[in-house]
């Protein structure tokens, strides 16, 4: 329940600008050391790639703000048929506060402009994130390569 003295700050999404970037580095650095220690070698070696990646589908990045201060944002890009859920990430501050609901609803949003119909994304099995991809409506249909849980919605 809100409180009405405290009431929940509002968040805005938008698109991204290039100022963002070094963000959206801490971000996906700050997920790796918390869930995936033993993966930030190797993510820093490839490091320059995900930099590419953010760039080559930098219409597809959107970003949330609350009160103009950063406290997100998610990547998507088409791969085969599917638009497939590269990223989301919300700052710590501004968890559990419908942001990562908002960021997962512009993906969709975006995907379905773009003409996609299937959706996909992949999520740690202890990630607590995946209640919020199960909340959206997206289904549980296996395990990819690197043993994610794979979640579609969709044709």
């Amino acid at each position: 329940m809100t409180n009405p003295d405290h009431p929940l700050p509002t968040h805005r999404l938008r698109k991204a600008v290039i100022t963002d970037l070094p963000l959206i580095y801490r971000g996906e650095r700050d997920y790796i050391q918390r869930w995936e220690p033993s993966h930030e070698d190797g993510w820093l070696r490839h490091s320059e790639r995900h930099l590419a990646s953010w760039i080559d589908h930098f219409d597809r990045l959107v970003i949330a703000t609350v009160d103009e201060h950063f406290a997100g944002y998610c990547l998507w890009m088409p791969q085969d048929a599917s638009a497939l859920l590269c990223t989301l990430g919300v700052t710590a501050q501004h968890r559990c506060k419908g942001i990562g609901a908002a960021l997962l609803e512009a993906y969709k949003d975006d995907a379905r402009q773009a003409g996609f119909t299937h959706l996909t994304l992949s999520v740690r099995a202890d990630n607590p994130a995946k209640r919020l991809y199960e909340k959206a409506g997206f289904r549980h249909t296996g395990v990819d390569a690197n043993g994610y849980l794979r979640f579609e919605q969709g044709s």
